[in-house]
C-alpha cells in the first residue's frame, strides 16, 4: 500500500510540472517546456436545406482536445468529437517555428470516425479512415493568440451500411478543404478560452453522413466552436 501511495505522489508531481501558463491548444507556438493542456468546448454547424432538416443542422457536438507539447517544437495532438450517433477520433503531430511574433505549424493527423442510426424504424451505420494534412498560422500580440488553419480531408476509406449490407464505399479522395480563424486568450489566471470560425468547401461533410448518403455536391458549410481550457 505504501509503495502505491509513493507511485501515485510520484505520478501526481510529474502531472504537475507539465502544466503551465502556456496553455493555448490551435496555436502553433511551441511550448518552452514539455506540458500538457485540454480543452472542451461545444461546436456547431450550418448545413445547407439541400443536404439536411433543420434538427439536424442544429445540434451541437462535444469537443475534446488534447495537446502534449514535447521536445525540438513538436506536439502530440489528440482530438475526440462526439455528438452520440456520430464520433470522430483523431490523433497527429505538429512541428512549429516562430519568427518574431508569428508562429508556423506544418500538422498531419489521421482520424476515424464510425455514425449509427438505430432509430425510428433506420439500420444505419457508417465509417471512415482520414487523413487530415494542415498548414497553421498565427500571430501573438499582448496574449492575444490569433492563428489561421487551412487543411484538406483526404478520405482513404468511406463506408455506409443499411443493417449488414454495404450500400455505399469509396477510397482515396479529397472530401474537402477548409479554412478556419481561431482566437485565443487568457482569462481568469490564465485559464484560455477558445473561439474559432472554420468555413468548409466539402462534398461529404462526416457529421450529417445520413443526409450526404444522396448528395454529392461541393458545398460551403460553416462551423463555429467555443471552447475552455481544463488546464
Amino acid at each position: 500500500m505504501r509503495i502505491l501511495s509513493i507511485i501515485f505522489v510520484f505520478l501526481l508531481i510529474q502531472f504537475s510540472n507539465l502544466i503551465s501558463e502556456e496553455d493555448w491548444i490551435a496555436f502553433p507556438k511551441s511550448y518552452k517546456d514539455p506540458n500538457l493542456s485540454v480543452s472542451t468546448g461545444l461546436g456547431f454547424s450550418k448545413l445547407p436545406k439541400i443536404i439536411g432538416e433543420d434538427m439536424v443542422q442544429q445540434v451541437p457536438i462535444l469537443n475534446f482536445d488534447i495537446r502534449y507539447g514535447s521536445y525540438y517544437d513538436f506536439s502530440l495532438l489528440m482530438n475526440i468529437k462526439t455528438v452520440f450517433i456520430t464520433n470522430h477520433f483523431s490523433a497527429g503531430l505538429m512541428w512549429s517555428f516562430d519568427i518574431g511574433h508569428w508562429s508556423f505549424g506544418l500538422e498531419n493527423s489521421f482520424a476515424f470516425w464510425y455514425g449509427f442510426a438505430e432509430f425510428g424504424g433506420m439500420d444505419a451505420s457508417a465509417s471512415g479512415f482520414v487523413d487530415y494534412p494542415a498548414l497553421n498560422i498565427g500571430y501573438n500580440h499582448n496574449d492575444l493568440y490569433i492563428s489561421m488553419k487551412f487543411d484538406a480531408s483526404y478520405a482513404t476509406l468511406l463506408n455506409r451500411k443499411v443493417g449488414s449490407i454495404s450500400v455505399d464505399e469509396s477510397k482515396d479522395k479529397v472530401t474537402s478543404v477548409s479554412a478556419s480563424l481561431n482566437i485565443e486568450q487568457p482569462y481568469l489566471k490564465n485559464q484560455f478560452i477558445f473561439l474559432g470560425f472554420k468555413l468548409n468547401y466539402s462534398r461529404y461533410f462526416y457529421q450529417s453522413w445520413v443526409a450526404f448518403a444522396t448528395n454529392k455536391s461541393w458545398l460551403v458549410i460553416p462551423e463555429f466552436q467555443f471552447g475552455v481550457n481544463l488546464w
